[in-house]
């Protein structure tokens, strides 16, 4: 979302850091193109927090996809 964007810029060289990078293939550094934008707690079990910039965050589409409606923390305890 755009007004995720403006309240989380990249770093100085232009990444943003994947917040889980526990899957193998997991670039960490994420850009415009390999960003995707995870909910922490899922729009299916948290849909009062789908428009929450606090429960989004940056993660590659791996991690993004391994997680599915877990939370971060279920994720990487499993």
């Amino acid at each position: 979302s755009r007004a995720w964007f403006e309240a989380n810029p990249p770093d100085k060289m232009g990444f943003w850091y994947c917040y889980i990078s526990k899957h193998p293939l997991c670039p960490k550094y994420l850009d415009r193109s390999t960003i995707t934008l995870e909910h922490d707690l899922s729009k299916a079990r948290r849909p009062d927090l789908k428009h929450d910039i606090n429960n989004i965050h940056p993660a590659c589409e791996y991690d993004n996809k391994d997680k599915g409606s877990l939370s971060a923390k279920e994720y990487m305890d499993a």
